[in-house]
């Protein structure tokens, strides 16, 4: 590189570095140089990192205890109906015992978590109900009806009434007419858990039930105050004629090992399409 050249890159960077320092003057803002700055406010500065480093913390809220307890350590029901009363028994008083226990009708009510669900000032009358289920065909031979449909009647057989306010653990077991609760081709059970003083009406009876398909039972009560129910549907309610029993083998119809007709290609009853029975 001859002197010339040498000379003319020499003035170049003399220029640019006279560029970087002022520009690196006027960042600073008038106060100075970055170790002026630091030095002037380290607590701003600390300050400043840290919020751009970490995100502002949100409050988070929790949801209230439905049943929350007061002074007296009980929640207070004075007032309630029995529409509420059945809601409270429906959110968590009916203990899984009642739906894994291999006894059929057996019904377990548990203690509540106190502060969450109750207890309750004032206990709540809750009745459990059994009754024997009958289904009935509404056609000549459901047998031969590609879509068959079928209509129940009931008759109660039990009804037991206790108080329950979440202080104790209580059962109630079905009546021993029941048995093993295996039902029967044409007969099944029926239980139900419902709050209130009295016996449901025969406007608070079921109206639908649907039975059988992949969803499984379905019961529906026009009432509230049902807070749960339980079905144990006929074994074979395709065999049943209209006045509730099953078709007689002297129709020519073959049965299998356990008596009930034995049809070819008919699917087992948990199997069947969906089934709609309204009350007889």
């Amino acid at each position: 590189m001859n002197q010339s050249h040498r000379g003319v890159r020499i003035r170049a960077v003399a220029v640019v570095a006279a560029g970087l320092l002022a520009a690196g003057c006027s960042s600073g803002g008038g106060h100075g140089d970055d170790r002026t700055a630091g030095t002037e406010s380290p607590t701003a500065t600390g300050t400043g990192l840290a919020a751009s480093a970490t995100p502002t913390p949100t409050a988070h809220t929790t949801a209230p205890p439905p049943y929350p307890t007061g002074a007296a350590g009980c929640h207070q029901n004075k007032g309630w109906n029995a529409d509420q009363a059945a809601e409270w028994v429906r959110f968590g008083q009916i203990g899984s015992q009642t739906w894994s226990d291999p006894t059929w009708g057996h019904v377990r009510f548990d203690k509540a978590s106190p502060g969450f669900d109750g207890p309750l000032c004032q206990p709540v009358a809750v009745q459990v109900q059994y009754w024997k289920i009958t289904y009935h065909a509404t056609g000549d031979d459901p047998l031969s009806a590609g879509d068959a449909k079928y209509s129940f009647t009931l008759a109660p057989l039990q009804r037991t009434q206790v108080r329950v306010d979440g202080r104790a653990v209580k059962d109630v077991y079905p009546p021993k007419s029941i048995g093993s609760g295996r039902p029967g081709a044409c007969v099944g059970y029926l239980a139900a858990i419902y709050t209130g003083a009295g016996p449901l009406t025969a406007k608070e009876l079921p109206t639908k039930i649907l039975t059988g398909g992949l969803v499984g039972q379905s019961v529906t009560f026009p009432d509230k105050r049902v807070a749960d129910s339980r079905l144990q549907e006929p074994s074979a309610p395709q065999t049943c004629d209209r006045s509730g029993h099953p078709y007689p083998t002297s129709r020519g119809i073959p049965t299998g090992p356990s008596g009930i007709p034995d049809l070819p290609g008919l699917l087992a009853p948990t199997t069947l399409p969906p089934l709609p029975l309204a009350p007889r």
